[in-house]
């Protein structure tokens, strides 16, 4: 990294000689590090470090990884449509298998939305659920809540 950036010092700065000294000063080692950064784009410091086998990525805007090349060829981004929000984008599942099909992504659920089914299977009966609702103990299908 040192050479990269020409900064040659780096290596016999004490401050960075040892594992223990670098993580000592780490913050002024990032400082460092992100000075020199800011000199240079990110396509020439992918260039630079690259050469100097320094293992690197840019970091990318969200609009960046959705346009990436790697996540269009591997379908790592699906999109759907939720019954509220309306279009969204989201990870596909990571997983996949050359003979089972993976389940597309549901909508998220609504807050509220399955309460009733799960008290009545915890044994409550509609009227006391009705009361909890109607107490504040438990929340209903809340409407406009995605």
């Amino acid at each position: 990294m040192s050479a990269a950036v020409g900064r040659p010092d780096w290596l016999t700065d004490p401050r960075f000689a040892s594992v223990t000294a670098r993580e000592d000063n780490k913050p002024a080692r990032l400082e460092l590090t992100q000075e020199a950064l800011l000199t240079d784009t990110t396509d020439n410091w992918m260039q630079r470090l690259g050469d100097h086998d320094v293992p690197c990525a840019p970091v990318l805007t969200r609009d960046q990884v959705y346009r990436h090349p790697q996540v269009q060829a591997n379908g790592t981004v699906i999109e759907h449509d939720h019954p509220q929000a309306g279009r969204v984008r989201q990870a596909r599942t990571p997983a996949r298998f050359s003979t089972t099909q993976t389940d597309a992504p549901a909508p998220a659920r609504r807050l509220g939305e399955d309460t009733r089914a799960v008290l009545a299977q915890a044994g409550y009966d509609a009227a006391t659920i009705d009361a909890m609702i109607a107490d504040g103990i438990a929340t209903d299908t809340q409407e406009g809540t995605p």
